[in-house]
């Protein structure tokens, strides 16, 4: 059976941190995973770069998130309620497993990819290619990651990605596959 969303109830919305409700630019969500969230050089040099741009960001900073400094335009728990923050946020800034991109596609968010491993890299250019997001190679040169986050954020601000982005929350909203599992589920547990 084919469902658009494994996604059945929606919480409610993040409330927007006090300390980043009048900054500027985009409000957006970030978040490199629970595992690479520990890899502390990596963190850093993804805290360094938010720092100097112009928007506010909210940050799943995982298990360690006590060692990483929340700069002025960052807000940062070790564990966030995705959900909830992705109804908040104006575009993400992820690793791009399938979680996170089912999640942002349920609620219509642009994403720029920082892709890691396994599902990340294909899911990150297969959303390039299409126009719905962009890819940044966070491995390469700190200069290089910085101009790539910048036109990422550029990019996802446009009101055709928004859009598109929107018409396919709309649409996997609608669908009601997951009650189907469900009915079907229970159809053969009855059975035996």
């Amino acid at each position: 059976m084919r469902i658009e969303s494994p996604i059945r109830s929606i919480p409610e919305p993040f409330p927007v941190p006090e300390k980043l409700e009048n900054l500027p630019g985009k409000l957006i969500y970030f978040s490199l995973g629970s595992m690479a969230a520990v890899y502390q050089p990596l963190m850093q040099k993804m805290l360094d770069i938010l720092e100097k741009l112009p928007h506010s960001f909210i940050i799943s900073t995982g298990l360690i998130g006590d060692q990483y400094e929340m700069k002025h335009n960052m807000y940062g728990e070790k564990y966030l309620p995705q959900f909830s923050v992705l109804q908040t946020v104006d575009m993400v800034i992820s690793h791009g497993g399938n979680n996170t991109l089912t999640e942002a596609f349920f609620f219509g968010k642009p994403l720029i990819f920082t892709p890691l491993f396994g599902d990340q890299p294909d899911n990150a250019q297969r959303m390039h290619e299409k126009g719905l997001g962009r890819r940044a190679n966070i491995f390469g040169p700190t200069d290089k990651l910085k101009q790539e986050i910048e036109d990422g954020i550029e990019f996802c601000s446009r009101e055709s990605v928004i859009s598109r982005m929107k018409q396919a929350s709309e649409r996997i909203q609608k669908d009601t596959g997951m009650d189907k599992v469900c009915e079907e589920i229970l159809r053969i547990i009855q059975k035996k």
